[in-house]
């Protein structure tokens, strides 16, 4: 059942994607990358609670060559404090048209 609800998950982001590159909404901003599926849904869900502006997408293969959630934003503060307040654990990075650099490192929620 896991499997399924992975590969609807998949196929949602993936058609994000997609129609976020043809709209030209898709480039520079903040990419949130968690440490799983799970996560990053989870984060996903407490965005939308929250009614923070972000776009989900599968994650780049430039931040991990596996498959992941990513959330994608304008500006970084408004997710970066609710993950942080839910104990979400979460990396951001930069895109700036041309390379990911990491900003923030919050893979161990302790920090």
């Amino acid at each position: 059942m896991t499997h399924l609800k992975h590969l609807s998950t998949g196929i949602r982001l993936h058609f994000n994607y997609f129609y976020l590159k043809v709209t030209g909404k898709l480039g520079e901003g903040f990419y949130f990358h968690f440490p799983s599926i799970e996560i990053g849904l989870k984060g996903e869900k407490v965005a939308n609670r929250a009614e923070i502006k972000f776009y989900s997408i599968p994650i780049p293969n430039q931040i991990f060559s596996n498959c992941g959630v990513g959330l994608v934003a304008t500006e970084k503060n408004s997710l970066l404090s609710l993950f942080k307040k839910e104990k979400i654990p979460f990396q951001i990075y930069f895109f700036d048209g041309k390379q990911y650099r990491l900003v923030e490192d919050r893979f161990n929620i302790d920090k």
